[in-house]
């Protein structure tokens, strides 16, 4: 299993670590490729992203029906 955390950067420096990525593979005692592992870290900030813009999207949404 190769485990990577998903982040979502907040306005300010911190970070907050919103969940894990896990991919398991069937074969047992797998040893992930460097090439791997990039590509799990990339889709990992991909998810962060799309996570962080659906926060942005809801709470425009909520200012603009209270406003």
């Amino acid at each position: 299993m190769l485990a990577v955390p998903i982040y979502l950067h907040r306005f300010s420096k911190d970070v907050d670590t919103e969940g894990v990525l896990q991919i398991y593979y069937k074969e047992e005692d797998k040893v992930f490729t460097p090439l791997e592992v990039e590509v799990a870290e990339m889709f990992s900030k991909r998810v962060g992203y799309v996570i962080a813009l659906k926060r942005i999207k809801y709470l425009r949404k909520n200012e603009c029906d209270q406003g």
